[in-house]
């Protein structure tokens, strides 16, 4: 039986005709499939056209993709002062996402003068309309007071509103602030259930540190068994900068029942080939230095200090570190 359905090719004719008639819908989609899709410069080019007319015309989801594309130099060159227009174009019509990228540039001074109040104020504002990144940020801040006056409980919400529409990062913070104790009262036992929040969307640092949890008992009974399966699943496939984080945080933590000197060395040895980041290479002269290897660590750092950027404005805290481990110090955060 013949189907009366059109076919692919008639649909993006019947979508080109739309669009040449005016029809700001059919050009927004036909530019995001062409610009993003399109197996030719041809069709690449067409469809970047389509977007900048729907951008022109106000479509808010051509403008704030024209700025990530200009942003990033994504078939389109580099330009960082055209993304901030087409971004500031589309907050300005209340884009959420786009309100959050412009407070990065503004926080960042990328393709605007710095402007850590804008920034401060696009990023509550993309919190108001529910954009789950900056419902996280501003979270963050509201709990430690840091840019935003201190409101712990209003924080708090923002984080699980957040966790609410699938950020999964924030109820890995939420864990974070519990077990720290740092800004909120510690509570293990609050820790352990927003990290098994986390650890239900597969959110990797959550796993390692919920099986931490397991394994010391901490919040819970202990079961070690569960949480060494745990910890090796996610290690398993692990990026490198989650490992690099999660060494770190049991080498250096500054309360001494959540550091494991013996489990960052294992932990980090593994990867220790693909350890060519200053970031990395400080990491593993941290963990060296935990398990009173100084000479190690010391070798670390230094190299570590040799791939510093000039302006990292890290120097200072970095030979600080490589002091501590010449006087057989380890570092503690």
């Amino acid at each position: 039986m013949q189907s009366d359905a059109p076919t692919a090719d008639e649909q993006m004719a019947q979508a080109e005709q739309r669009a040449a008639e005016g029809d700001l819908v059919a050009m927004y989609s036909l530019g995001y499939l062409y610009s993003e899709e399109g197996k030719s410069e041809e069709s690449v080019a067409r469809g970047l056209d389509y977007l900048q007319r729907a951008a022109r015309a106000g479509v808010v989801a051509a403008q704030y993709l024209l700025g990530l594309k200009y942003l990033h130099g994504r078939q389109l060159p580099r330009d960082e002062r055209k993304a901030v227009k087409w971004l500031a174009a589309a907050a300005n019509q209340g884009s959420a996402r786009a309100l959050l990228v412009l407070s990065n540039l503004y926080g960042r001074g990328t393709g605007v003068e710095r402007d850590l109040s804008t920034a401060k104020r696009l990023a509550q504002r993309a919190a108001e309309l529910g954009e789950p990144m900056a419902l996280q940020m501003v979270g963050l801040q509201l709990i430690s007071g840091v840019n935003l006056p201190e409101d712990r409980e209003r924080g708090i919400d923002y984080l699980k509103k957040a966790f609410r529409r699938g950020n999964a990062e924030a109820a890995y913070y939420l864990g974070r602030e519990y077990l720290y104790g740092s800004h909120l009262e510690r509570s293990p036992q609050n820790a352990l259930h927003w990290f098994e929040q986390a650890a239900k969307q597969k959110h990797p640092l959550a796993r390692l540190w919920l099986g931490e949890l397991y394994r010391r008992g901490i919040g819970t009974e202990v079961d070690v068994e569960r949480g060494l399966a745990l910890q090796n699943e996610t290690l398993a496939d692990a990026r490198p900068d989650i490992v690099n984080n999660f060494a770190w945080e049991l080498a250096v933590n500054r309360r001494a029942e959540l550091r494991d000197p013996a489990l960052a060395l294992k932990v980090a040895e593994p990867v220790q080939a693909l350890r060519n980041s200053y970031a990395q290479l400080d990491t593993l002269a941290a963990v060296y230095a935990a398990n009173a290897r100084y000479d190690d660590a010391i070798a670390f750092q230094l190299r570590a200090i040799e791939k510093l950027p000039t302006d990292s404005g890290l120097a200072d805290n970095f030979r600080a570190r490589l002091n501590l481990y010449k006087n057989h110090e380890p570092y503690i955060e």
